[in-house]
């Protein structure tokens, strides 16, 4: 007899995206629920768990002493960090993809956005690989050409347009700026996936596209004089927009292979891409010395650790509430530019921000799961693509 699934895996409306794309290859029909958003090049879209984190198995509590493989016998600092391991893996990875600006900015004229996305994502990588090969998996070991061919195409569009184009934005705009614009996509991303997945466009998902993309509208149209250049702010646009159609265009692999493995071998074919046209562009991809403590930060903690987290704390987040770590990065990324850069935070800003934010909250609340399949205009198997609980690392 088959045993029960987890029914933690079970997906409903996040993200993540970043967001922010049946990972075991287990034939099981999608969940209905609203596109995810993605979190700083990372496509985070989830209708069944992934094999590296999860198994059929029934469910557990995270914090209980077997899950964790913690013993009575250790004493009260093991059941002190049981409790905190949740808020401090949330806070941990909003901070993280909320600090990519603001630690970008000070070396954003000194290196150009290519040679620093490259790296960036180059040293991410090289984190995420050794988790990825010690995570327990039931996945091919070879693909086809055709996956192949697709995750080159992902990743080339991922890192080297969207990522690219966010780079670029963090040079000629604010930080703050930068961050509220990337951080719309999960609004880009129901878009999308409305014209390209044929999900259904309700009347709550229509609304909050209205409220969010006014609020993109409003950021976009009254810029910071003197901070925010007219082309800065499209670039900010291209990078949101490239990574929404990112998400939703690796729905499909990342339900058979997984957003892990997709995550890894996408991001070494588009760094991989990138290396010969930074040199073709004549670029200087060696960075000076004292700028590699940022590098560091940006590669290391944002996209090695910062990912790890985020799909950790995933695993363990009640269904559906994934979306306040989308929900957090604005407000979390004008602090910071204010803090540590001292940006005065216009007034046009603030409001386009909370209309984003009411977007993405009121989108992704939570609903009641369900085993069938969507009802799409592409019929069931083009269903929805959701975020809600996803992956985990181990």
């Amino acid at each position: 007899m088959q045993e029960p699934s987890d029914p933690r895996t079970a997906t409903t409306p996040l993200l993540v995206e970043t967001g922010n794309p049946v990972a075991s290859g287990d034939a099981r029909p999608p969940v209905t629920g609203s596109s995810p958003p993605a979190f700083d090049g990372l496509a985070v879209p989830s209708t069944v768990s992934d094999p590296a984190m999860t198994s059929s198995r029934p469910p557990v509590d995270p914090t209980s002493a077997k899950h964790t493989g913690a013993l009575p016998s250790q004493g009260g600092s093991n059941q002190l960090w049981l409790r905190l391991r949740l808020p401090f893996l949330l806070a941990f990875t909003v901070v993280a993809f909320s600090a990519v600006e603001v630690v970008a900015n000070p070396i954003r004229h000194r290196l150009e956005p290519a040679v620093m996305t490259f790296w960036r994502f180059l040293l991410g990588v090289t984190c995420l690989v050794p988790a990825w090969l010690a995570a327990p998996r039931r996945e091919p070991h070879r693909l086809p050409v055709a996956d192949l061919a697709r995750l080159w195409g992902l990743g080339c569009l991922n890192i080297i347009v969207a990522m690219g184009a966010h780079a670029v934005c963090i040079k000629f705009a604010k930080a703050s700026t930068a961050a509220i614009l990337i951080a719309a996509n999960p609004l880009a991303t129901n878009l999308f996936a409305w014209l390209l997945l044929g999900e259904e466009m309700g009347w709550r998902r229509l609304a909050t596209l209205l409220v969010g993309f006014a609020g993109v509208t409003l950021v976009a149209m009254r810029p910071t004089p003197g901070a925010d250049t007219p082309f800065g702010i499209a670039m900010g646009l291209v990078g949101l927009t490239g990574f929404a159609l990112y998400t939703v265009l690796s729905k499909g692999i990342v339900q058979r292979l997984g957003s892990l493995r997709v995550t890894v071998l996408s991001f070494t074919f588009g760094v991989a891409t990138y290396l010969p046209l930074l040199f073709w562009l004549d670029l200087p991809v060696r960075p000076a010395a004292d700028l590699w403590p940022r590098l560091l930060v940006l590669g290391v903690v944002v996209s090695g650790l910062g990912y790890i987290t985020f799909f950790k704390a995933l695993a363990a987040l009640p269904a559906g509430r994934a979306s306040l770590l989308f929900f957090c990065k604005p407000p979390v990324s004008i602090g910071l530019a204010w803090a540590f850069l001292g940006e005065q935070p216009a007034a046009a800003a603030l409001v386009g921000t909370t209309l984003v934010m009411f977007g993405i909250a009121f989108d992704h609340k939570p609903g009641p799961a369900t085993t069938a399949g969507p009802t799409t205009r592409g019929g069931p198997s083009r269903g929805r693509v959701t975020l809600a609980r996803h992956k985990a690392l181990t």
